[in-house]
């Protein structure tokens, strides 16, 4: 995978994380994460979107607060079929081990 991060530390406590990785099929993850870390570790905002070479979406991770229905609000998943289901805050090496599976049943 090849990857592209740019980080912006907002204050000393505070860091805004954007990464873009190039998967071995041209598909693309997008991650930002905005953290503070002054008390404890604590996710301001999250996102990880994964699509296809075209750019159409596969799944995407995030915590917009627009889907008070889902149980995990704010917390859900977009799927490929355009659903917003349940999920809870994935870790970066769960995204990227569904990343893989999903480029090995392609190929």
């Amino acid at each position: 995978m090849l990857l592209r991060q740019v980080s912006q530390k907002i204050d000393v406590h505070c860091t805004l994380a954007l990464l873009r990785g190039t998967f071995t099929d041209e598909s693309v993850l997008h991650f930002i994460e905005f953290v503070n870390v002054k008390e404890s570790i604590e996710l301001y905002k999250y996102s990880y979107h994964y699509q296809n070479r075209n750019g159409t979406l596969i799944f995407r991770y995030d915590m917009a607060p627009h889907h008070q229905e889902i149980e995990t609000f704010p917390h859900h998943k977009h799927t490929r079929s355009g659903k917003i289901i349940e999920a809870s805050i994935p870790a970066l090496a769960h995204v990227l081990d569904e990343v893989d599976k999903l480029i090995a049943q392609l190929e």
